[in-house]
């Protein structure tokens, strides 16, 4: 939501905020912004997916 100029006291900034800043703080703290872009979204995403894969595996294997 960088590019977009959504005031950040909408309520629907403040949710997103909210939900979303436990996971990309700490992704934000160990990985500077690459030429300005905030590159801990994308990061967020795969360790999720990487995550969620290893989750699957193991219920598939327990079961």
């Amino acid at each position: 939501l960088q590019w977009l100029q959504v005031p950040y006291s909408s309520g629907i900034m403040r949710f997103l905020w909210k939900i979303t800043e436990p996971v990309l703080a700490p992704i934000r703290q160990v990985l500077p912004p690459l030429m300005g872009l905030d590159l801990s979204p994308i990061v967020a995403f795969f360790l999720l997916r990487l995550l969620s894969g290893a989750v699957l595996t193991l219920i598939a294997w327990v079961f």
